[in-house]
């Protein structure tokens, strides 16, 4: 199971409840289909053949190269630019897939993914192309009775504070003050994965590399991508792991917002002043030891694994965050 998608190395006292200002209620008829168009996904598939047609012929003409290292790393930073560019415009999978690509540089370094992949997809994890808050208001009014976020809260701001493969997140004050992180997800997402999904099964039944059956491969996946879209899920399961490692002052999941919470709608309290842990310069410019946060990270990561069996899932740099500590208090003499 995977729990938050933002976790920081603090901990925090809880936020006091509130009278709900709103409850969800019966979403209006939704603006996107739900089920396939395989002539979308089709049409999506086959930009991506195009460039993996590219990027192979590319690859074998660095061999005849006078420099085949020069040429190499040319071809690389060629390849890495129009894989992100294809994430970008095709969103939904093609993200998440670069996400996982983003996400490897550990243990293999550059021998298993070249640097020059890592640099260009990590822009995915939480930098992904901004839509028009219109377009994420349509989310919330389908979860929300009708109602927009701007009659929810206080305040929200139009340009996201991070945008990634399934949502993007707004930050917003509630009627009674609280400051607070409102992850909406797109509102075609559904469709677009349905229409990716069902041709890409297609695909698996059809083409078995070696003799291979890979179908079960793209199976687990939309199961696995599927729960993703139950923001409920992800809310317990923050919940969750937010009680089982309370006793540790250096860690924060932040607290879920009930009342502003549905399946495709999470809110959490806003946590100020983070540094993304992959980002080793902004660590040490913040005051951080690279190799403290690692130890930190690692015992962490050991703890949900050997302890309580209930591991973040989805540990990427856009959902792991270093924050200063708040001072432990003092004990009374």
């Amino acid at each position: 199971p995977t729990v938050p998608s933002s976790m920081a190395a603090d901990a925090n006292g809880p936020v006091a409840d509130a009278v709900p200002d709103v409850a969800p209620a019966a979403p209006p008829p939704p603006k996107y289909a739900s089920g396939p168009d395989m002539g979308l996904g089709m049409g999506r598939a086959m930009l991506a053949m195009q460039l993996f047609e590219k990027g192979k012929s590319m690859y074998a003409q660095c061999e005849a190269d006078p420099n085949p290292e020069e040429a190499y790393e040319r071809t690389h930073r060629i390849m890495a630019d129009e894989c992100l560019k294809l994430a970008q415009s095709h969103g939904g999978i093609y993200n998440k897939a670069a996400q996982f690509v983003a996400s490897l540089q550990g243990g293999a370094g550059d021998k298993g993914i070249p640097k020059a992949y890592i640099e260009a997809l990590k822009v995915v994890t939480d930098k992904a192309p901004f839509k028009p808050f219109s377009d994420m208001d349509e989310c919330f009014r389908e979860e929300f009775g009708g109602k927009s976020a701007k009659e929810v809260f206080a305040s929200i701001e139009e340009t996201p504070i991070a945008a990634a493969s399934l949502a993007q997140v707004h930050r917003a004050v509630t009627k009674d003050g609280r400051h607070v992180a409102v992850k909406m997800q797109y509102p075609w997402l559904k469709h677009h994965l349905a229409s990716d999904f069902a041709v890409f099964t297609m695909f698996g039944q059809q083409i078995k590399p070696g003799g291979f059956d890979l179908s079960w491969l793209v199976r687990d996946f939309q199961v696995s991508l599927t729960a993703e879209l139950d923001f409920e899920g992800e809310a317990a399961n923050a919940e969750r792991c937010a009680r089982d490692l309370a006793h540790r002052p250096d860690v924060l999941v932040p607290n879920v917002i009930k009342e502003f919470s549905s399946k495709r709608v999470m809110t959490t309290e806003y946590v100020p002043d983070m540094t993304r842990v992959d980002d080793r310069e902004g660590l040490i410019k913040a005051g951080y030891d690279p190799k403290r946060v690692g130890a930190a990270l690692a015992s962490v990561f050991s703890e949900m694994v050997f302890v309580h069996g209930h591991v973040h899932g989805d540990p990427h740099a856009g959902n792991v965050y270093v924050r200063p500590r708040k001072p432990l208090p003092r004990a009374k003499s």
